[in-house]
């Protein structure tokens, strides 16, 4: 029991040692689908562009960082749009 408790509660990984990139170093992130109606969840809003160390990141890696760090990108939504 311990060991999964252990498990469950340790700290998120960044995403440098999950993907090999930092969010320090991503920049000129795009939104697109945002619906101001939808405050405060904007459950529809993705990046459609972002920049890693000054090259465009993929798709691939963008899906990755909206699923695994939901809450960076609702922080950095909240910047863009207010």
């Amino acid at each position: 029991m311990s060991d999964y408790f252990s498990i469950m509660h340790e700290s998120q990984p960044s995403l440098d040692e999950l993907f090999g990139f930092d969010t320090d170093d991503i920049t000129d992130v795009k939104w697109d689908g945002v619906n101001y109606n939808d405050h405060p969840d904007y459950s529809d809003a993705y990046i459609a562009s972002a920049n890693y160390r000054g090259r465009e990141m993929t798709e691939g890696e963008i899906e990755l960082l909206m699923q695994n760090y939901p809450n960076w990108c609702y922080d950095n939504l909240m910047e863009a749009i207010f």
